[in-house]
């Protein structure tokens, strides 16, 4: 039986993960609710993932995948003693820009971000209502990274490997984890994410935009070096 722990930021592609691990291992996935992990059907992990594969029902034989975001305590669970440990962080810009987007919508929705009919015209602005219920978020999501880079023997997924070289990233989870069951699905790509299009100046206010490149400029410049110089443009 495998036991394995994913611990996500916010709008990285969780559920895409958590749906793909379910996959290739033959699964469960359990999440948290009211400080205990519980088991959760397909249709709360698809949400909006995919059109065609309502049927798809997880196995809870062969693995079981515990999901907790970077803030929440962890419980005490015997089943997390032997656990493989997967961290998986994206963006932070674009974390963000879609939690304000999520947040400030009349529906909380965990599906895609393009899916939201908002998508297009929303912009992320500094001190807005969305922003003053995120921002002690920001700071939790910031130490967790900085907790990430100190810790150099982890397993730390970027979520913009698996567009910019997918088969090696799936080759870091099978060698860490073990060898896949089923094909690991790909992920559907969304071109307009901040990190694909250095578009700052869209998505939100240079005011958000310069407080959150001061809160996460040591995350930035450790795991997306490619990206600088950062500048809102």
């Amino acid at each position: 039986m495998l036991y394995l722990k994913l611990q996500t930021q916010m709008r990285a592609g969780t559920h895409y993960v958590l749906d793909a691990l379910a996959r290739v291992y033959h699964g469960r996935v359990a999440k948290l609710k009211d400080d205990v992990f519980a088991f959760v059907g397909y249709d709360e992990i698809n949400k909006g993932l995919y059109q065609s594969e309502s049927n798809i029902k997880y196995s809870d034989k062969e693995a079981a995948i515990f999901h907790c975001h970077y803030y929440h305590t962890i419980p005490h669970d015997e089943r997390l003693i032997d656990t493989k440990n997967i961290y998986l962080i994206g963006y932070p810009f674009d974390s963000f820009f879609s939690d304000g987007l999520v947040f400030s919508s009349k529906e909380y929705s965990v599906a895609p971000s393009l899916k939201n009919e908002r998508y297009e015209k929303y912009k992320f602005l500094y001190k807005s209502d969305e922003w003053n219920f995120l921002e002690p978020f920001m700071h939790k999501n910031a130490s967790w990274l900085e907790w990430l880079i100190k810790h150099d023997d982890l397993l730390v997924i970027r979520y913009e490997d698996f567009f910019i070289d997918f088969r090696a990233t799936i080759k870091r989870i099978e060698e860490y984890c073990g060898a896949f069951k089923e094909e690991f699905p790909s992920p559907i790509k969304n071109k307009n994410r901040i990190y694909w299009t250095d578009s700052y100046v869209n998505k939100m206010d240079e005011d958000a935009f310069l407080k959150l490149k001061q809160l996460f400029l040591p995350a930035l410049n450790h795991f997306y070096p490619e990206k600088k110089p950062f500048n809102y443009k």
